[in-house]
């Protein structure tokens, strides 16, 4: 999913990209948490951050007029 949103953003211009570009890179930071978490042995906390990147990619995916996958 975040791949999809990151191809959609790269057709995008000016200023929507610019706000879409600033959602993908928070949403690729929060998932490297959950990574991080996840490989500390800490699942709870990875699957919350994890569910939390799902529903930005859902939010984000809407704004841009993706289909859902």
């Amino acid at each position: 999913m975040v791949q999809a949103i990151e191809d959609q953003v790269g057709n995008l211009s000016g200023s929507k990209r610019d706000a879409a570009k600033i959602e993908l890179d928070s949403m690729k930071s929060q998932w490297a948490e959950a990574s991080a978490a996840f490989d500390a042995g800490d699942p709870t906390v990875a699957a919350d951050k994890g569910r939390l990147v799902q529903a930005k990619a859902k939010e984000v995916s809407e704004q841009l007029g993706m289909r859902p996958v």
